[in-house]
């Protein structure tokens, strides 16, 4: 199985508790984006690998 890594990305600074929980107006005001790039490639990489997880191993006849 692959070796897996833990996260790099932060959370934005929040204010509230619970259900009330929103960006604090400075978080707002800073350019934080999401970057979507490897998005495709990782979803082709993990389908592949679940594909040949679930394949089933041919019968060696002797």
């Amino acid at each position: 199985m692959a070796e897996k890594s833990a996260g790099t990305a932060s959370p934005m600074p929040i204010q509230g508790s619970g259900c009330g929980i929103r960006p604090t107006p400075e978080a707002l005001e800073v350019n934080y984006g999401v970057d979507f790039s490897a998005a495709a490639e990782l979803l082709n990489s993990s389908e592949t690998a679940e594909i040949s997880a679930t394949a089933t191993p041919k019968e060696n006849k002797t």
